[in-house]
């Protein structure tokens, strides 16, 4: 039996009317089948099985250097802190309530972070595409990897995109359902986001960007209830405002002004963040991106309001980032937030080719090109956070590779090994200073705690600073003139201890330990009567 392939056309241009609902029928079946939506068992079970090893992989892997920096953060409970609004140490701090200070409650918060991102986005695509596709959604935010990654690693992204997507929903419940309470919704969610990181601020710029260039919604610009979120939003952000203000304005100064001084332009870095880009967002986001700008600009106007929220949200963030990325290097997590309004909008578009492609047989390889991309999307996320977590388990143990998650325990061992061999000096335990401005003091001082049994080891532990340039939160947390005279364990990463080190000490001692060497180019030294940084003397100055 041959089969005869109906010619490019319209169905109901090749079909009589009697065959016609039949063909439509066997069509959309077909499609239907190619989304493996009848595969979707196998799928969850995929989705949950990678969950439960990136649960795994975060009790057993040692912290990294950044997530123990803001660890230590809970340690000295404040409005906000210098280099970032306070949202991880809380939520660093309900997981450590939970399950001790270990590496599993360090990261536990941001797990559960990323499930409720889940949710919210559900919430939101389903509120503009339906129930289909905001299912489509939330599962993307679980298997794409750089988000996949923000639920394992403890810093601030995941209560950002938490917020952020949350923002997103409340803007919706006002503009696409009319509801006044949205705007306090995303108001809250606002300050929220803006509490876990300053680019937050961009809800704002998208929000207003909506009310502004879509037609219908603008008379939300006569309404006070967007301007009562707006103060909400401020109102949730203020203990950062506060701590900022009686810090001389530190925070804001470091993140919007020392940070970015001119480098001079370099269109390498420039080339490095589309290149980010496309590993952040996996190519079919940025496809969507592009698509919706051609036809933005193609027909001069932005059409369909999910379009709009697509747009609003993501643009205004990835812009900035452009620009930035002449002159500075752009972080892989910095732009994440951006790609969330793109998720539901790639679904939906690749929705929209399939129920096209049901009508009109020419539009078949398009709309299979555009599922199928879904579909090896999909597997390759999954398949890539399965092979990361297995490797960071098994073989990071082992191998090493990844030397963020370094010999941290060994060296704690090492430096509390010479700490009990050095005599208490007037009731005081000999301090630990390091190289670097968070680091290795961030480390120690987490991984020293459960050797210690007298004192809490994070109050006798400080970073570079001491003995010369800068330590972030450390020069908050530690008043220089409480260790003059003190006797100091010094921890360098460098392949020597550069010599004007010793004069910030009465006497400098240089400890060589075949230990250290085995864990890499480590250097220890023992130095008794700190004097302050590069040899100020006791003054204090």
């Amino acid at each position: 039996m041959t089969t005869t392939v109906a010619p490019p056309g319209r169905l109901r241009d090749i079909y009589p009317p009697d065959q016609f609902a039949s063909q439509l029928h066997d069509r959309r079946s077909r499609l239907f089948h190619r989304l493996s939506w009848r595969r979707l068992p196998s799928l969850g079970l995929a989705v949950v099985a990678i969950i439960l090893l990136r649960a795994i992989a975060a009790a057993l892997l040692p912290l990294a250097p950044e997530e123990a920096y803001y660890w230590m953060y809970g340690q000295f409970p404040s409005l906000s802190y210098f280099d970032h609004p306070p949202m991880v140490a809380w939520v660093i701090q309900a997981g450590t309530i939970l399950f001790g200070d270990s590496e599993f409650g360090v990261r536990f918060g941001n797990q559960i972070l990323m499930l409720a991102t889940s949710m919210a986005m559900y919430a939101h695509a389903r509120m503009w595409h339906g129930h289909r596709i905001g299912l489509t959604s939330a599962v993307a935010v679980q298997i794409l990897p750089a988000y996949f990654a923000a639920g394992f690693v403890a810093t601030m992204d995941a209560a950002l995109l938490l917020f952020w997507i949350t923002a997103m929903w409340g803007v919706g419940l006002a503009l696409k359902l009319g509801r006044a309470s949205g705007w306090y919704v995303a108001g809250a969610a606002c300050g929220a986001a803006m509490l876990s990181k300053y680019t937050g601020v961009f809800i704002l710029a998208g929000a207003g960007l909506a009310v502004l260039l879509h037609g219908p919604w603008r008379r939300w610009m006569f309404s006070p209830h967007p301007y009562l979120g707006v103060l909400l939003a401020a109102a949730v952000f203020s203990p950062v405002i506060a701590w900022n203000a009686q810090h001389d304005w530190a925070s804001f100064r470091f993140q919007f002004v020392d940070r970015f001084d001119d480098n001079g332009l370099r269109i390498d870095r420039l080339a490095s963040y589309l290149g980010i880009q496309l590993l952040a967002a996996t190519p079919i986001l940025v496809i969507t991106l592009g698509l919706l700008l051609r036809r933005t600009i193609t027909h001069r106007r932005l059409g369909s309001s999910w379009r709009v929220v697509a747009l609003v949200f993501s643009l205004p963030l990835l812009v900035v980032m452009l620009q930035k990325s002449l002159r500075f290097s752009i972080h892989v997590n910095w732009t994440l937030p951006a790609y969330l309004s793109l998720i539901p909008a790639t679904t939906h578009m690749s929705f929209v080719l399939w129920r096209r492609a049901s009508r009109r047989t020419r539009e078949i390889a398009i709309a299979q090109r555009s599922l199928s991309g879904l579909r090896w999307t999909a597997i390759a996320c999954i398949g890539v956070n399965a092979v990361a977590c297995l490797y960071l388990i098994f073989l990071q143990p082992r191998l090493g590779y990844v030397s963020a998650f370094g010999p941290w325990k060994q060296l704690a061992e090492i430096v509390e090994d010479y700490e009990d061999r050095l005599p208490e000096q007037a009731g005081h335990e000999p301090v630990i200073i390091t190289e670097g401005k968070y680091r290795m003091a961030s480390v120690l001082a987490f991984y020293r705690l459960p050797i210690e049994d007298d004192f809490d080891s994070w109050q006798q532990t400080s970073s570079q600073w001491l003995i010369e340039g800068r330590g972030l939160g450390y020069e908050y947390w530690t008043d220089r003139k409480d260790w003059i005279g003190r006797t100091v364990i010094y921890l360098d990463s460098r392949k020597q201890i550069p010599k004007s080190v010793a004069t910030c000490f009465d006497h400098f001692e240089i400890i060589h330990d075949p230990r250290l060497k085995e864990l890499g180019d480590y250097q220890l030294a023992v130095g008794t009567g700190y004097r302050g940084p590069l040899g100020k003397r006791r003054s204090g100055t």
